[in-house]
């Protein structure tokens, strides 16, 4: 399925939840984060590799971390035996932690002072580019390179071994290949058990570590009690807070009437 990059909208996904063959769709409640204590991480299936001789891949990521910032964390990742090709995010721990996002033979951002805020982290080898929370941050570039390990969420996958697990949230990850889409994964929960489930396939990841993924609240029935309105009134006080950052793929559509032409 190609990719819309005009819109990462969480509310339509929801809306559209479906499971093949393994679980009641009623059953599968969205949550707003899935946390991760150090032992729990999530193997995602999905590979970083060359298709008809195309290297593109984008990955984005809403994640945060939490304190104590400690050691080297990973909340994505990959690299291969010979620890010199790899695609991972995540933190690198000590005295003055750095947030830490590259693929390639080298690392390309490792400035970043690491924090327990909120971000989201785009790597795009399309456009070679990587950008952390809407803004764009340059780097050496680095060619894309095929990999054959599967992608670890909440940890790196170290030659089909988990390792550098993350004390955090991830609020959403997306992966595609091309401008197909590979994964695109909404923290949610069956029954008290903390997983992924891809909205693009109605598929469930569950945990592959040891103890329990923890959450957050649930998403869906702030959507059920909502009741869709034909226009909202502003008289120069409020606003919302989408949490999308933008960059130079995103375009917004927006319908208004502006009742005041001639004000400041």
């Amino acid at each position: 399925m190609p990719f819309d990059r005009t819109s990462w909208n969480l509310s339509a996904s929801i809306d559209s939840i479906r499971v093949e063959g393994e679980a009641d769709p009623a059953a599968i409640v969205p949550v707003r984060y899935l946390k991760s204590t150090g032992t729990q991480y999530i193997d995602t299936g999905a590979y970083f590799t060359s298709q008809n001789s195309v290297n593109e891949a984008r990955v984005e990521c809403d994640f945060q971390y939490e304190a104590p910032l400690s050691g080297t964390q990973r909340i994505y990742g990959v690299i291969n035996s010979s620890n010199s090709l790899t695609y991972q995010c995540g933190i690198n721990g000590g005295a003055d932690p750095k947030l830490y996002v590259g693929w390639g033979a080298s690392n390309p951002i490792n400035g970043f002072p690491a924090d327990t805020l909120r971000h989201k982290v785009v790597l795009d080898t399309r456009n070679n580019q990587i950008w952390l929370d809407g803004q764009l941050s340059s780097f050496t570039y680095i060619s894309y390179t095929t990999i054959t390990g599967r992608v670890y969420l909440f940890a790196r996958n170290t030659n089909n071994s988990a390792s550098l697990f993350s004390n955090g949230r991830v609020y959403r990850y997306r992966h595609l290949q091309n401008e197909n889409i590979m994964r695109d994964l909404i923290p949610a929960r069956i029954g008290t058990e903390g997983v992924m489930y891809d909205v693009n396939t109605g598929e469930i990841f569950h945990n592959q570590g040891t103890g329990d993924f923890e959450y957050g609240l649930d998403s869906i029935p702030v959507l059920r009690d909502a009741v869709q309105v034909e226009y909202m009134d502003f008289s120069g006080t409020q606003g919302f807070d989408t949490g999308i950052y933008g960059n130079q793929d995103t375009q917004v559509e927006i319908t208004l009437y502006n009742q005041n032409p001639t004000g400041t």
